[in-house]
């Protein structure tokens, strides 16, 4: 499950030596709260944080096997979760792609791995 980093995760006797979050795969660093509960999520399965600006590029890049994209990480998004990072209306023409994908003959694999052909 994905969940927004928010500002109270932070123990108040932590706030003075508090240096931010930091996405692990651009390594930009998010010390504001404002924006870091916006921009920062955090994987609950395996507990790695990334910016949703390189979830969303990850995504569409990987999608329907979206892996966590820490190295050596082998968690994987479930559908929901990825609705929730790049929006509805982005996941359906994810889907869409897919199906037009396989309807012009090109096989592919389905979330689950197998391999999927229309005949």
């Amino acid at each position: 499950m994905l969940a927004l980093v928010k500002s109270n995760s932070v123990p108040k006797e932590l706030m003075e030596e508090f240096e931010g979050f930091k996405c692990l795969a651009c390594e930009r660093v998010f010390k504001d709260f404002e924006k870091m509960e916006k921009e920062l999520l955090f994987i609950e399965q395996c507990s790695h944080i990334f910016c949703k600006e390189c979830l969303t590029e990850h995504i569409n890049l990987s999608y329907p096997d979206v892996k966590c994209l820490a190295d050596g990480c082998e968690s994987h998004l479930k559908d929901f979760e990825v609705r929730s990072v790049i929006g509805e209306a982005a996941f359906f023409k994810l889907e869409e792609e897919l199906i037009t994908k396989a309807l012009k003959g090109n096989a592919t694999r389905c979330k689950c791995g197998n391999l999927i052909e229309l005949v």
